[in-house]
């Protein structure tokens, strides 16, 4: 069942603070559990490179990286939203 007025903007947020937290938890956690270490990276490589008339010069790149720990904490926030 859907929600009435949910923004896809609030699931967004909301993954980008499971991701954080969980992120730090796995940081400090990781001394006693390696596994929550381990991590996957996605990115843009090379960067894309625009220029226009070689006056002006656009570097994008992008990297997203994320740990075991920030997997379970977008799952942990996702499940406790649902439940709100």
């Amino acid at each position: 069942m859907r929600r009435q007025g949910v923004r896809p903007a609030l699931i967004l947020l909301l993954i980008a603070v499971g991701a954080l937290l969980g992120t730090i938890v796995g940081e400090i956690a990781g001394e006693y559990v390696p596994v929550l270490t381990r991590s996957a990276s996605v990115a843009l490589d090379p960067p894309v490179r625009l220029s226009l008339l070689n006056i002006f010069d656009l570097t994008l790149g992008l990297k997203f990286r994320i740990n075991a720990a920030g997997a379970v904490g977008i799952v942990l926030v996702l499940l406790a939203f649902r439940r709100i």
